[in-house]
C-alpha cells in the first residue's frame, strides 16, 4: 500500500485493472475446476449406479443357472437305471445351463482383466474355420431348441476344404465372435435365419452376423456397446445375458486394431460386423479349436 501512494493516477487505475483482470482470471479458473470436478463426480455416481445394476444382474446370470444345475441333477439322482432317456434329456438341460454359465463367466473375468489393463494379446497361427465349426457345435442346443437355420457363408479360398490359418489371438477372437452369435440366436424369432459370413478382405478378417429379431431402435444404437448396457426391460426378461458382451467385443476389437459396426432397424434385425487386421508378430504356434457334438439325437422337455 505504501507504494501505491508515490504512483500516478493513470498508474493506479492500471494496478487496479490488472488486480481486477487477475482475480476475473482466476475466478474463472475457479468456475472451471468446480464444473471438472462435478463432471468428475457425476461420472463417478454414473459408474457406480451402473456397477451396481450390473452386480444385481449378474447374480441372477449366476445364481440361477447353478440352482438349476443343482436340481436337475438330483433329478438324475433319484431316476430310475431304465429311465434312460429322461435321464439323458436332463442332462442336456444341465449341459445347457453350465455352457450358458461358462460363457456368462468368461464375458466377467475378460471384463475383469480389461479394466484392469492386464489383457495381452497371444498371437497363434489359428485354423479359423475351426472356430466356427467349434461355436456352430457349441450352439447346436440353441439352434434345435429355436429351429433357427444357420447359414454359414465361406469366403475363405481353400483347397479341398483344407484349414485356413490367421494370425491372431485365438480365444479373444472366438470370445468375440461366440458374443456375436450368442446374441444372433437370442434375439432371432423361432425357426428364422441367423447368416454368418465371413473371408479376407484387404489381408483383414471379416466376419458378419445378421439376426431375424427385434433390431434396435436408430436412438439406442449409440449406446449398445456402452458398459454394462441393457436396451429393453422386457428384453432382459426373455434373453439370457447382462449388458457386457457387446462392451467385451469392442475392447477386444480395439486391442486387435480393428472395428465393430452395426447396422439394424426395428424389427428387421441386426447385423454387426468385425473387421480384424492379421498380426504381423511372428508366431510357430498353431492353434485348433473343436469341440464335441452335443443334442444331435435328444428330446428336451
Amino acid at each position: 500500500m505504501e507504494n501505491l501512494k508515490n504512483i500516478s493516477n493513470k498508474e493506479l487505475l492500471n494496478e487496479i485493472s490488472r488486480r481486477f483482470d487477475d482475480s476475473a482470471k482466476s475466478l474463472k479458473e475457479q468456475i472451471a475446476l468446480y464444473d471438472t470436478l462435478e463432471t468428475v463426480n457425476k461420472k463417478l455416481l454414473e459408474s457406480e449406479e451402473l456397477k451396481s445394476h450390473f452386480l444385481s444382474n449378474i447374480r441372477n446370470e449366476i445364481v440361477n443357472p447353478f440352482a438349476s444345475i443343482i436340481a436337475l441333477s438330483k433329478h438324475i439322482v433319484r431316476s430310475n437305471k431304465e429311465d434312460w432317456k429322461t435321464v439323458i434329456s436332463i442332462a442336456a438341460l444341465i449341459h445347457s445351463e453350465a455352457f450358458f454359465l461358462d460363457f456368462q463367466l468368461k464375458n466377467i473375468f475378460a471384463a475383469a482383466e480389461i479394466e484392469s489393463g492386464e489383457t495381452k494379446l497371444h498371437i497363434s497361427n489359428v485354423n479359423i474355420i475351426s472356430i466356427f465349426q467349434s461355436l456352430l457345435e457349441s450352439y447346436s442346443h440353441v439352434i434345435w431348441e429355436k429351429k433357427i437355420k444357420v447359414n454359414f457363408i465361406n469366403h475363405f479360398h481353400q483347397e479341398n476344404g483344407s484349414p485356413f490359418f490367421f494370425r491372431t489371438d485365438a480365444d479373444k477372437l472366438h470370445l468375440v465372435i461366440s458374443n456375436l452369435l450368442c446374441n444372433g440366436l437370442q434375439f432371432s424369432k423361432l425357426e428364422r435365419e441367423v447368416i454368418i459370413e465371413a473371408g479376407i478382405l484387404n489381408n483383414d478378417l471379416k466376419v458378419t452376423i445378421k439376426d431375424s429379431g427385434i433390431g434396435i431402435r436408430e436412438e439406442n444404437q449409440k449406446y449398445i456397446f456402452g458398459r454394462f448396457k441393457k436396451l429393453d426391460n422386457t428384453i432382459n426378461d426373455v434373453n439370457k445375458g447382462y449388458g457386457l458382451g457387446l462392451t467385451v467385443c469392442q475392447e477386444l476389437v480395439n486391442m486387435f486394431g480393428g472395428s465393430i459396426t452395426l447396422q439394424s432397424k426395428e424389427n428387421e434385425g441386426s447385423s454387426f460386423t468385425i473387421q480384424i487386421p492379421e498380426s504381423t508378430k511372428g508366431t510357430v504356434n498353431v492353434v485348433d479349436d473343436g469341440n464335441e457334438m452335443f443334442f444331435e439325437d435328444t428330446q428336451i422337455f
